[in-house]
């Protein structure tokens, strides 16, 4: 098929891939690419410093290109030192009148009170945006609501809460004008501090006037008070996402709980459509406290997905009235996704996954307990419902160390980091959970025995992987999850043999498991050897490629003394070994028990306190072994590669 033949909608998704350069180069090609990339590469623009767009704007070359092309503008940004004034709205819609989205980047200074901001000149904004790119603390949203114009067709509204102290929403009446300035709003982001009301003002607070068209309301900033949870109901009917910062304490639990269940029981449904939940719970465990999540699960409401996040004073120490866990899990049994981070909490592992085990239809799970080990085959017992685990924990290991007759579980992402991993943790997720397609491990430290052969083996012979990816992993010859630098391991071997770990080599305990999907896994595998065959630079390992290296040697080291000071954003330099470096090294393990006694340490060797050494030493890391990585198959892999691989081979 010719290039000009190409349907409008291949084109345009093409367009959407490409830098302007490219688009702009593509619109030379033929007539019939000419329009679809011309449309993509004004799409959106950007104009800087205030003083020079009326002045480029009045130039007789750019007002042409203006006119000509203005109108396939959607979205444009101002970077501006303030405000745009009322003439220079207006000669930005003369010249851009299809506007749908406008984000104004403010540099220096804020509105001034005696300007309008005449937005309202685009009948097409549909989105407006302001940001800034620097802090200060000029912005004040009071000033901006008295001076903008209603826009009835805005349905978006970003304000950008790092502005400064009075970047936020401050009260319910400046909540209410936004609604009433913009009444067919459908999404906000900004930042809101509701305290609750004054016993003395109560009586004047007047009755939340409903945004009947809100759906998402998203307050990055700020603490709202749980007293102003029954406002939120009434205010936000409709809402079916909604995210903010709750300060969960109160001085008198029972007038506030009572109270609050008195409005809520007033209103018909509490969030009759809130499928997602963003909440950061502010409280004091020395405190008294009303927690929001049983509130909304005694409720009644339908959530479908959680992302909770516990802040708490306490010192870590302390010892908690009740396990962190319980904040959340609560009889809420329509949950699909749940994201817990009780990064300031102790919580008990057997409480955890016993709670999370009340969800019936939990199927993605993200789950933050740094201060907490975590057996991975109990949580498999109790979540068996689960495709996609993504566990952060002091230590991960299993209780079990049987591998038959293990039940079949579907899990098929498994993301760890932040842990301490024993290696026995993947053989089980290779024996239990067969569907595993995707396995991410990063910021990691990965323990075991090395074998006699100076081996570290992570054995997972009946997983078919689609992706794993390595970051900053590292890998320890002991079991005492010390971690200790003289224990790390910095050569790792990829294997690629995997017609050693067949579907068929399931041991005889688990025949009565892979009977029923035998047809099945058979079909899955003969596709898998019918893919393409291709290896790019960042996918350091395909097993489509037989007749490559069977295995792949790979040398972890270190870039000098500044290595250090970037090394917690940076990925671990790595390197592959040439085919002499792999034939000595592999003559090196075969008699790694009298070779390893015999090293002796070079003094011209310098070992950073990273536990790494310069590339050109790698022979001064055999004596510590080697981390054998061995799946079934793998389609695509990368170890820490953020730098370039130019030593594969086809």
């Amino acid at each position: 098929m010719l290039a000009s033949a190409l349907p409008f909608e291949i084109i345009s998704n093409i367009a959407l891939r490409l830098s302007l350069k490219d688009k702009k180069t593509c619109t030379t090609v033929c007539r019939a690419w000419k329009e679809p990339f011309q449309r993509y590469l004004w799409d959106t623009i950007e104009l800087d410093q205030k003083s020079q767009l009326v002045d480029e704007a009045s130039q007789y070359s750019i007002s042409l290109i203006y006119r000509t092309n203005g109108y396939r503008v959607r979205k444009l940004t101002l970077d501006t030192c303030w405000f745009p004034t009322p003439e220079e709205c207006t000669t930005y819609a003369r010249y851009f009148g299809n506007v749908e989205h406008l984000n104004l980047q403010l540099i220096h200074f804020a509105i001034q009170p005696a300007k309008t901001l005449k937005l309202d000149v685009w009948n097409s904004l549909r989105h407006l945006q302001i940001t800034t790119k620097t802090y200060y603390n000029h912005f004040r949203v009071k000033d901006f609501l008295n001076n903008i114009p209603p826009i009835h067709h805005l349905t978006q509204l970003s304000i950008d809460p790092h502005m400064g102290s009075n970047s936020v929403i401050n009260s319910e009446e400046e909540l209410d004008v936004i609604h009433a300035l913009f009444p067919r709003l459908e999404y906000l982001s900004a930042g809101l501090t509701l305290a609750p009301p004054k016993e003395k003002d109560a009586k004047r607070t007047s009755p939340a006037l409903p945004a009947s068209n809100m759906l998402q309301a998203r307050f990055n900033k700020g603490v709202v008070s749980i007293d102003c949870l029954d406002y939120f109901s009434k205010k936000y009917p409709n809402i079916h996402t909604l995210k903010f910062n709750i300060v969960s304490k109160v001085s008198k639990v029972k007038e506030v709980s009572s109270k609050l269940a008195q409005g809520l029981l007033d209103l018909p449904f509490l969030f009759p459509r809130l499928k997602k939940l963003y909440i950061s719970e502010i409280l004091d465990f020395d405190c008294n406290y009303i927690p929001i999540c049983p509130l909304l699960a005694q409720f009644g409401v339908g959530l479908k997905n959680i992302h909770y996040s516990l802040v708490t004073h306490n010192k870590l120490h302390t010892e908690y009235p009740v396990d962190a866990i319980n904040l959340v899990c609560c009889n809420l049994p329509t949950i699909e996704t749940l994201s817990l981070d009780l990064s300031q909490a102790k919580s008990n592992m057997y409480t955890i996954v016993a709670k999370l085990g009340v969800y019936p239809r939990l199927v993605s799970l993200d789950l933050s307990v740094p201060q907490t080990s975590v057996a991975l085959d109990v949580l498999l017992d109790y979540c068996f419902n689960l495709k996609t685990i993504k566990l952060k924990s002091q230590t991960l290991f299993t209780k079990s160390d049987l591998i038959g007759n293990l039940p079949r579980h579907g899990l098929e992402n498994l993301e760890l980091s932040g842990s301490i991993i024993d290696m026995s943790v993947f053989t089980h997720v290779s024996f239990r959970c067969l569907n595993l397609k995707q396995l991410v491990v990063k910021d990691v430290s990965i323990q075991g025995l090395l074998s006699k052969t100076g081996n570290l083996c992570i054995d997972m012979p009946h997983t078919h992987l689609r992706l794993l990816d390595f970051r900053r992993v590292r890998f320890y010859g002991s079991t005492d999850y010390s971690c200790d630098k003289s224990t790390m391991i910095n050569i790792i071997v990829l294997e690629r043999d995997y017609h050693h770990s067949s579907i068929n080599n399931i041991p005889p305990s688990q025949n009565h498991i892979q009977d029923q999907d035998q047809d099945q896994d058979q079909d899955q595998e003969q596709e898998r050897k019918q893919d393409h065959e291709t290896i790019s630079l960042n996918l350091l390992l395909s097993n489509r490629n037989p007749q490559g290296p069977k295995n792949t040697w790979i040398h972890q080291y270190s870039e000098g003394r500044f290595y250090r000071y970037r090394y917690r954003s940076s990925e671990i330099p790595v390197r592959i070994l040439l085919d002499p470096e792999v034939t000595y090294a592999q003559s090196y393990f075969r008699k790694f028990e009298d070779n390893a006694k015999s090293y002796t340490k070079r003094a011209d060797i310098t070992r950073y306190e990273d536990g790494l050494i310069a590339k050109r030493f790698w022979k001064s890391d055999l004596h510590r072994g080697r981390s054998t990585l061995r799946c079934g198959s793998i389609e695509q892999c990368s170890i820490n590669g953020t730098r370039p691989f130019d030593n594969i081979k086809e």
